[in-house]
């Protein structure tokens, strides 16, 4: 079955982590079974992270940032 299209445009962005940051979040995400990181976990990471820096930058309500095992289950 394939993923259903998102109603959003996409943007690449490549970004530059430090070292031990990434594989920490490497190390949360990972998946046994495909031996890496889940698929889009770190996608879905980054944009539940930025979401809320930008409600409290404008003063809204703080969105939920969905928790590692979410991430780990996370279908895409």
């Amino acid at each position: 079955m394939s993923r259903p299209r998102s109603p959003h445009l996409r943007a690449d962005w490549k970004l530059s982590l430090p070292a031990p940051v990434a594989a920490s979040v490497d190390l949360m995400l990972y998946d046994p079974l495909a031996q890496k990181p889940r698929y889009g976990a770190r996608s879905l990471l980054v944009a539940a992270l930025l979401k809320r820096w930008m409600a409290e930058q404008n003063g809204d309500p703080l969105p939920p940032v969905p928790n590692v095992g979410e991430l780990r289950n996370a279908e895409q």
